[in-house]
């Protein structure tokens, strides 16, 4: 008998394996375009999500820094990239331009100052440009740069008190570095995970079944594809005895790579972080919580970097890229976008 837990494994390896299948079998194909069918997904009983009851369902700002033509490829990003938030029903705004370090800061300032987000439930911002560890490169130069912890407390809950209690979601395409990260061979013996001895997941005494996310009615085929969960959740807010929020609190990060090490662009579809990113919500973003996507798409653009550089660069003994996640969403709460579903 399988549990929760290896089901949950299993089915969500193999939404990895059809997203990487995908984007091997479209990686000549430039524009992503989904055919959106309205089916929305069951949420699961007690579990907490912040609320997202708001359409629009909130701003997304886009700052795509084309680096004086330099970042040949970011283009499609942009166009994509802005394509998918608004079909998430977001109002995306940003431009695909030369942004100095200090007309980025500007452009998150002056979003941070509108009354709109009041009204709204979160706020998406998306980052791309040169950069380096820690840094974000601007179009002037080496030197023209502003550090990553100064962009995100431009957006924390002192500066951006509009939000204050909801999730800012951001996605950051940059390198982090210049060192490639190389493949190492896994032994034999690898276990991929290990279930506790005591019991599995689904066993333990303090959880009841219908508070796990069961994927076991996952269907095989990409088209119909659907992840079903009990109908009851809980979006109400969240009592705490903290009297305080910290600067960093309800923020998910993805970042293209690891501190130190390169992200990759193709000069004509774009970067394979927004690229992975792009086709997982699409295909996904109805039915799983942010965290989990960013998950996912971590594995894809890790295993799709490495396969890319064995395959077609040739490269002795491979090289990839693996993404960076941060979170500090609060209260164990989740973030679901609830859009319609999107079937590619």
């Amino acid at each position: 008998m399988v549990s929760n837990f290896s089901g949950h494994h299993e089915n969500q390896n193999r939404a990895v394996n059809k997203l990487f299948d995908w984007l091997v079998a479209n990686e000549a194909i430039p524009e992503i375009s989904p055919v959106l069918h309205k089916t929305r997904r069951k949420l699961a009983t007690g579990m907490l999500m912040y609320p997202m009851s708001s359409s629009p369902r909130g701003r997304a700002l886009i700052i795509s820094n084309s680096s004086s033509n330099t970042r040949v490829g970011s283009e499609v990003d942009f166009r994509n990239v802005k394509d998918m938030l608004s079909k998430l029903d977001f109002v995306v705004v940003g431009e695909h331009k030369d942004y100095t370090a200090e007309e980025m800061k500007e452009a998150i300032i002056q979003e941070t100052r509108l009354q709109d987000h009041e009204s709204y439930k979160m706020f998406f911002l998306v980052l791309m440009s040169h950069g380096r560890k820690d840094k974000i490169g601007g179009c002037d130069g080496p030197d023209d740069e502003v550090s990553m912890d100064d962009l995100l407390n431009l957006i924390s809950p002192k500066n951006f008190p509009a939000m204050t209690g909801k999730p800012k979601v951001v996605i950051i395409q940059s390198c982090s570095g210049v060192n490639k990260d190389s493949l190492v061979d896994l032994p034999d013996d690898h276990d991929e995970f290990e279930e506790s001895s005591e019991g599995s997941v689904d066993e333990d005494p303090s959880f009841s079944e219908e508070q796990w996310i069961s994927f076991s009615n996952t269907m095989n085929t990409w088209d119909n594809e659907s992840i079903m969960l009990s109908e009851a959740s809980n979006t109400e807010p969240v009592k705490s005895n903290r009297n305080e929020i910290l600067a960093g609190d309800d923020l998910l990060m993805i970042k293209a790579s690891q501190p130190g090490y390169v992200a990759f662009r193709d000069k004509k579809v774009g970067s394979w972080l927004i690229r992975a990113s792009v086709v997982a919500f699409y295909q996904y973003a109805h039915q799983l919580d942010l965290h989990t996507l960013f998950k996912m798409i971590q594995q894809v653009v890790a295993r799709y970097s490495a396969n890319y550089n064995y395959e077609k660069k040739k490269v002795e003994g491979g090289y990839g890229q693996i993404p960076e996640i941060r979170c500090r969403l609060t209260h164990m709460r989740k973030v679901f976008l609830v859009p319609e579903e999107a079937v590619l």
